[in-house]
């Protein structure tokens, strides 16, 4: 199972959701330089990471970083997607970005 993302409101509400059915995040992460991540380096692929909305500018910059290291177009599409969701989460109030790991 992959990592799934969720923009969730203060009462656990799902207001969006990334599916990740091909494990392309936690391909993506493994090939990612996280010794220098503030954010992204708390992704686990084993549990869940909230990130609320002070967190939320370090996390998008450091997600688009990644993009580097999306070797192949679905992964890159994939991760794209997650950073759209992260970007249209930022500045609303009282939600938070959920990664649920397996």
């Amino acid at each position: 199972m992959g990592i799934d993302v969720r923009h969730e409101t203060e009462r656990g509400e799902v207001t969006a959701c990334i599916s990740d059915p091909r494990m392309l995040l936690p391909r993506l992460l493994a090939n990612a330089n996280l010794k220098c991540s503030i954010c992204v380096r708390f992704i686990d692929p084993y549990g869940d990471a909230v990130f609320n909305q002070a967190q939320l500018p370090a996390l998008a910059q450091e997600l688009r970083g990644m993009l580097k290291v999306a070797a192949d177009g679905e992964a890159r599409e994939h991760l794209e997607a997650v950073i759209q969701l992260v970007e249209a989460a930022k500045g609303r109030v009282h939600t938070y970005v959920r990664f649920v790991g397996d």
